[in-house]
């Protein structure tokens, strides 16, 4: 009790200073003792700090970061985001009592990680989640066990031995790691799936918060869920880079057809054609072709052919196509064929893409492909750079646990920048050609880097760094970079990055172009705008149906959200939320087919250990998740 006493007494000198968050992190590495501890409260938000939203935009999930070391861990849990009016909870919002809607809790899905965990992403189909966690503990196998015998594994030469019906380590090792986790949304219990091991009661100690009632713990998240980072770089960002891939690939027309089976699992939706090796929606019916065309397999074919005899179409003169066995006029050159498509062989082709299109949702993509994950990148908090993990094409779940022994270390690129922070990445059709640039910023260095998509992080010779000068927009040596985001405006054609600093509290924005070889980007400063104080992060919104596309600034000292317009620059709204807000996250419907209808932001408030819910309508707050109230506070 001394000891954690000591801790919190620790933790508020923190506090003052105006580095919260991030040396926090570094102060209290080695506190933690070997014994079992209190387990966290899987009812309750403690300190949240990284949230997303699902792709359907139904779940909500928010990691608790265990900040004043009051449990064992931290915990990853999962709100349902439909909203129901009758569901309110009276808060205290500067004095008023104010009611607010509040979101049900699935609370047999929590799951126990490490403490201080940092940014977590979902990839496209919403089916893994993965975390960065900068103090996690290896647990060793965890096997049930009767003696030190029935524990044969080891970790880092530490032996294991039977503790409580357990193997565990003998002592406890301390490491960063990145948590995997699969997402079972069928299920309300279970919805989080990592190698849980659920502990009892009696093992932990239970759950005894300021009074409070004892609940059964949350399932942990063994080793075999997690990818060990070298060196223990603390983690902190986390993206997951994606591309659009053909859903099936093929060598002829008739491997696209579009069987039951093929439907029940969303692969088509009807007879396709093979274009370029992959399959790709064609004509469904005789109406969707040309007079004196059929369609047939997908494809419109002249219904009464007849020229000489083929068999492909390369057997017939330029301009002409293989129909029915019959050599055909066919197109002559692009403009002949719809768009997206260009002229082939004297046939219309959906176009083949000379690079590789980058996503971050299904509807980035084309009807007939998929928005699958390729690796993903973390960046480090102290040792500097980022740390990639390769993404098999199957799927990191479906991998057995040998397998993940193999894929699970990873060594970052420690030539970038200490205090790594935000990444973004440049979406493809903005700048032709070069879409997939990663974008890295920091707290202490005053260039962002840019790394080749194509080229592994290991590489030092494939870094580049971009020419900004925004020190000379700072009134401190430390440029203290926060957030990045790329933006693309698709109304007015541009793509900007915007760049939060501190010192002063400011948003930098630079208009993104090829260079003059066209081989590469350029940036040009093109505003400065003032917002309040320590912006923390940047979420860029695009404006669907013609609207404009806004800017999202969580400004942590101010406990408020800026909005601002991208066409003025202008602050369009202040939205006070909680204290010391971190991270937001976003939904809104892409399609008139999106079950869920409402646009709603969601805002970690890590200081009041709260959710604030947003309207994005009307850009006002509508709701708010309470969690445990803590004593540590801010001086005034």
């Amino acid at each position: 009790m001394q000891k954690r006493m000591k801790v919190s007494m620790y933790l508020k000198r923190l506090l003052l200073s105006v580095f919260l968050l991030f040396v926090s992190s570094l102060a209290v590495v080695g506190c933690t003792g070997t014994s079992l501890g209190i387990s966290p409260d899987p009812s309750k938000l403690h300190y949240p700090v990284g949230l997303a939203v699902h792709p359907s935009g139904k779940f909500l999930y928010v990691a608790n970061s265990n900040f004043d070391l009051a449990f064992t861990g931290g915990t990853l849990m999962v709100l349902d985001t439909t909203e129901d009016p009758t569901n309110t909870s009276v808060v205290d919002i500067n004095g008023v009592q104010t009611e607010l809607m509040t979101l049900k809790l699935l609370e047999k899905s929590t799951v126990q990680v490490g403490t201080f965990a940092g940014q977590l992403a979902i990839n496209a189909t919403g089916t893994e989640l993965f975390l960065a966690v900068r103090q996690d503990k290896v647990l060793g196998s965890f096997d049930e066990c009767t003696s030190d015998a029935d524990c044969t594994k080891t970790y880092k030469d530490a032996g294991e031995s039977c503790v409580r019906g357990h193997c565990r380590l003998a002592q406890t090792i301390q490491a960063s790691s990145v948590v995997q986790l699969t997402l079972d949304t069928t299920k309300e219990e279970g919805h989080l799936q990592c190698d849980n091991k659920t502990l009892s009661t009696n093992d932990t100690g239970g759950v005894a918060i300021e009074g409070g009632d004892e609940f059964p713990p949350a399932p942990l998240c063994g080793d075999s869920s997690k990818i060990y980072l070298e060196d223990s770089p603390a983690p902190y960002g986390v993206k997951i880079i994606q591309q659009c891939v053909a859903l099936r690939t093929c060598t002829s027309d008739d491997e696209c057809a579009c069987s039951a089976d093929d439907k029940s699992k969303g692969l088509c939706v009807a007879d396709q054609r093979c274009d370029f090796a992959r399959c790709v929606a064609g004509c469904v019916a005789d109406t969707d072709c040309k007079t004196g065309e059929v369609c047939e397999k997908g494809r419109c074919l002249t219904s009464d052919p007849k020229g000489s005899a083929c068999s492909v179409d390369t057997d017939c003169a330029g301009g002409e196509r293989c129909d029915k066995g019959k050599c055909t006029p066919g197109c002559q050159n692009d403009s002949d064929c719809k768009s997206g498509e260009s002229c082939t062989d004297g046939r219309c082709k959906t176009s083949q893409s000379e690079t590789e299109t980058y996503c971050g949702h299904a509807t980035d993509c084309e009807s007939w492909q998929r928005c699958e994950q390729k690796r993903v990148l973390v960046t480090h908090l102290v040792s500097g750079g980022i740390s990639e993990l390769e993404i098999p094409a199957e799927g990191w779940s479906s991998k057995t646990v040998e397998e993940k022994e193999k894929l699970r270390l990873v060594k970052g690129n420690t030539a970038l920048p200490k205090s790594a922070t935000s990444l973004t990445l440049l979406p493809s059709g903005g700048l032709e050609g070069l879409g997939g640039q990663i974008f890295l910023s920091s707290r202490e260095d005053a260039n962002i880097y840019m790394l080749p998509p194509s080229a592994s992080i290991l590489d030092s010779s494939s870094l580049v760094k971009f020419p900004f000068t925004h020190l000379s927009h700072s009134s401190s040596s430390l440029p203290d970079v926060r957030g990045i985001v790329i933006g693309h405006d698709k109304k007015n054609k541009w793509v900007r990055l915007y760049v939060a600093v501190r010192n002063p509290d400011i948003v930098l924005v630079y208009n993104l172009e090829k260079n003059a070889a066209g081989d590469g980007v350029s940036a040009t400063l093109l505003k400065t705008i003032p917002v309040g104080a320590d912006p923390a992060q940047i979420v860029y919104r695009p404006g669907l149906l013609g609207r404009t596309d806004l800017l999202y600034v969580v400004c942590s000292k101010d406990r408020r959200i800026d909005v601002i317009n991208t066409e003025t620059f202008q602050v369009v709204h202040r939205i006070a939320v909680g204290q010391q807000p971190y991270f937001m996250t976003y939904y809104e419907p892409r399609s008139a087919t999106d079950e869920v209808r409402h646009r709603r932001a969601y805002v970690a408030n890590f200081l009041d250990t709260s959710i604030t819910i947003i309207d994005l309508d009307k850009h006002r707050v509508i709701g708010r998740v309470e969690g445990i109230r803590t004593s540590i506070r801010l001086a005034p």
